[in-house]
Order: structure tokens, then C-alpha cells, then sequence
């Protein structure tokens, strides 16, 4: 029967023989381990909490054009948004730097990308259809303004962060599928 010495190389158990010796340990010496995981358990109670007051707004952006009253504004949106549309949403219109707001008094049957276009006097889009909506400013605007367009953005909704990445939203598991 071999021993152990003389199963391994020379070397290695002259090795180990100068190697360093690890200190042992003491139990009763303070460690820092419980600190670090009530700091884990703090930080992950301060992210979910976190998750349930932070909101988040939803928006849908399209490209909108004033009317010649100056009152109101036309604005087409990507058909996906149309379920979320409802009257009274705000909507802020970019023109050249400016924002113009609103509010959504009216929503349009979903109709053709380039009947929308010239409606909002801009260009076609990929889509097949588009959302119509009119909007009412806010403050009456100064004529020079008046057929102008720009970039349109309306906020459909504003949710806490939970609803938004929540397990069963994530892995589509129960749960509102809006």
C-alpha cells in the first residue's frame, strides 16, 4: 500500500509542505456578514417600495398640425394608441421649439396613413392607418403659429413602475394584458 506522498510529484508535496498556513478563525470575533445582509434586505425593501410610489407616464407621439383658429389642433397617432385614447387627455404639441398644450376633446375612427397626412399636413407613415385626434389649446396661440405642425405627444396614462415590471407582467402571467 502507497502512501500519499508517494502517489504526487516531489515537488508538489514540497510545495504544500512551504506553503502559508490560512489563520484560523475565531468564532467568537465580530464579522461583517450580518451587516452586509441587512443592508441587501434594505436596499431591496427601498427598490420596492420605490416601485410603488415612482410613476411613469405612457405616452403616444405622432406629428399634429394648428388649425387656421388657432384654437384648436389636429394630431395623428400610431393606430396601437387609439384603444388608449379617451377626451380630456393632455397632449403637448412641439412647433419649432414651442410647446403647445391641450387637452383631447375629439378621436376620429382609425383611417388611411395618407388621408392622415394630409390632414396634418405632414408625410405618410409606415402604417397602413392612423388615430385621429383634435385637441383644444390651452391658450389661444399668435397667428404666425396658425397651420403650423410639429411633433405631438399625448399622455395616454401614468402608472407606478410596479405595474410596469411586475413578475406577472414580465412573464405575461396573470395580471392585467393591456
Amino acid at each position: 500500500m502507497s502512501t500519499v506522498v508517494e502517489l504526487l510529484r516531489p515537488e508538489a508535496v514540497e510545495a504544500h509542505r512551504q506553503g502559508r498556513q490560512l489563520p484560523k478563525v475565531d468564532p467568537l470575533q465580530r464579522s461583517l456578514a450580518p451587516l452586509g445582509f441587512l443592508a441587501l434586505a434594505a436596499s431591496v425593501a427601498a427598490l420596492v417600495w420605490a416601485s410603488f410610489v415612482v410613476r411613469v407616464d405612457e405616452s403616444a407621439v405622432g406629428v399634429g398640425r394648428i388649425r387656421s383658429d388657432r384654437r384648436t389642433m389636429v394630431i395623428s397617432l400610431p393606430p396601437g394608441s387609439q384603444p388608449s385614447l379617451r377626451p380630456g387627455q393632455r397632449v403637448t404639441l412641439d412647433v419649432g421649439g414651442r410647446d403647445i398644450r391641450g387637452e383631447l376633446t375629439r378621436i376620429e375612427m382609425p383611417m388611411e396613413s395618407v388621408e392622415a397626412a394630409r390632414l396634418v399636413g405632414g408625410r405618410a407613415t409606415n402604417d397602413a392607418v392612423s388615430s385621429i385626434v383634435t385637441a383644444r389649446i390651452d391658450d389661444r396661440v399668435s397667428a404666425s403659429l396658425r397651420g403650423q405642425g410639429g411633433v405631438a405627444k399625448v399622455r395616454l396614462a401614468q402608472r407606478r413602475l410596479w405595474d410596469l415590471i411586475s413578475p406577472g407582467r414580465v412573464f405575461n402571467r396573470g395580471g392585467s394584458h393591456e
